[in-house]
């Protein structure tokens, strides 16, 4: 399995991905190992075979998958766990929190965010 498709779908089809991946759990293949599951709904779900590319990251952040030994395992207990993260500095396995925001924030939630976390 290609991380680099994992990332892409979490771009651009994540909505497609879940729809799929809800619908797994409900079948026999809900107990595949993880690539397999992967695998399987790449084969089901055509619109995620033709994801488009995503440009390069911005500088110090890179992108953790699934397949990732460094992903925290917690996440799969979530009914639908994220495809990966996208991580400034050392991702620990005792991530108990993460900062999810705009993909285009106003200067004061910067500025918020920045003192809530402390980077």
């Amino acid at each position: 399995m290609d991380r680099e498709w994992l990332q892409r779908v979490s771009v651009w089809k994540r909505r497609d991905f879940f729809k799929g991946w809800n619908q797994l759990q409900t079948l026999e293949e809900a107990f595949l190992p993880l690539e397999e599951k992967l695998e399987f709904l790449k084969k089901h779900i055509p619109s995620l075979l033709d994801v488009p590319a995503i440009s390069n990251l911005p500088l110090g952040i890179r992108f953790v998958s699934m397949l990732d030994d460094e992903y925290p395992e917690a996440f799969f207990e979530l009914p639908q766990p994220p495809l990966g993260l996208f991580v400034q500095g050392n991702l620990g396995q005792s991530v108990r929190a993460g900062v999810i925001g705009s993909r285009k924030p106003l200067p004061y939630s910067r500025r918020l965010t920045r003192e809530v976390t402390a980077i």
